[in-house]
């Protein structure tokens, strides 16, 4: 069996190592100690892949396979930036909310996502960064279009 440092773990992963080394504390990911550096195993690595990046090659398990296959595959990340006129700061916070609550629930095959939004009182403006698949975006950018009916 492979172990990988964290370094090397953060590289496959396209992370910062601090970030994994957060995921490990937390205990997203498993790893052990070996001396004085945490290793994470090539199983792991690939259970954590599938679970959080849905990064599943050809819709199959990758287990068994080499990892560097999966992670070479392209993906495609979409960034939106959304303005939305709001009345007050509740409002938007409702809004904001909703939308945490919404990717906080969403089906783990569509991947990772961000979002991050700030209130401008002077513009009565709710701007909005949303970061994701293009099908998850896609599902968010309909239903606030909804709202707008």
């Amino acid at each position: 069996m492979k172990y990988y440092s964290v370094k090397e773990a953060a590289d496959i992963l396209k992370i910062h190592p601090k970030t994994l080394g957060r995921y490990i504390r937390d205990k997203e990911i498993q790893a052990g100690k070996i001396g004085k550096s945490w290793r994470i195993a090539e199983t792991e690595l690939k259970a954590y892949m599938d679970r959080t990046l849905g990064l599943i090659k050809g819709g199959e398990n990758p287990t068994g396979a080499d990892i560097a296959p999966v992670i070479d595959e392209p993906r495609i990340r979409v960034t939106s930036v959304i303005d939305i006129h709001v009345h007050s700061l509740d409002e938007a916070n409702r809004i904001s909310n909703s939308i945490t609550a919404l990717l906080n629930s969403k089906d783990p095959s569509l991947g990772m996502s961000r979002f991050h939004s700030a209130y401008d009182p002077s513009l009565s403006q709710l701007k909005m960064v949303l970061w994701g698949s293009p099908k998850l975006v896609g599902d968010l950018l309909l239903l606030l279009d909804r709202f707008e009916d």
